[in-house]
Formats: C-alpha cells, structure tokens, sequence
C-alpha cells in the first residue's frame, strides 16, 4: 500500500532526502577533506537566511569577513561542531559561529570567515 502524502513528508523530512536531493538543493562539497552531500548557501543568500544574533561580530581592523550556513546531515558528521571549531569548506577556511540541529536529521551549521 502507498503511503499517504502526508506520511511521505513525513519520512522525506526524518530520513533527510527532503533536503539532499542532488535534483533540487544538494551538491557535493568538500568538508575538511571529505566529500559531502550537503547544502551551501554562501554571501548573499547566507544573509537571507536569517543569521542574525545576538551578538555583535567585530574584526580586526583590515578584515573583511564572508559569511555561509551549510546545511549537513547529522549522521555524516563527526559529532556536532561547537562555537568556534574551524571548517574547511572547498578549501576556504571558516569557523562555526552557530550550531541548529532540525529535526534531529540535518545540522545547520552558520560560518563565519576572515579575510585580509
């Protein structure tokens, strides 16, 4: 018997292929040395994605600052990353700003990086 819609988002949403269908949102990204299927949004569209907080970011005078939320899956990560870790993402270095598990599946993971 074919499950309903509703049980089908349901399973989508637990088993995350709502999020990391290579056809809609996912691609492969490198993620300190191992090829992810995952969701980058970088910039521009980090922005709209609400990343405000509380907390004000100040850098050192004579560097710009680039900002990205990657969304993972939880069971591909070693652990969930805490404030502060640095991450390599297609070899551009950030550090974890914030951590915001959904759903117990996928873990969105906001970046922040330095530059000169």
């Amino acid at each position: 018997m074919l499950p309903t819609l509703k049980e089908q988002f349901r399973r989508d949403a637990e088993d995350g292929a709502a999020w990391f269908s290579e056809d809609a949102f996912a691609s492969e990204h490198d993620v300190n040395g191992a090829r992810l299927l995952c969701v980058l949004c970088s910039d521009a569209r980090a922005g709209r994605l609400d990343m405000t907080t509380k907390r004000e970011h100040r850098r050192p005078e004579g560097m710009a600052g680039g900002r990205a939320v990657l969304f993972v899956r939880a069971d591909r990560t070693q652990g969930e990353p805490k404030r502060g870790t640095p991450i390599r993402v297609d070899g551009k270095l950030y550090t974890v700003d914030a951590v915001r598990p959904i759903g117990g599946v996928v873990l969105r993971l906001d970046l922040e990086a330095n530059e000169a």
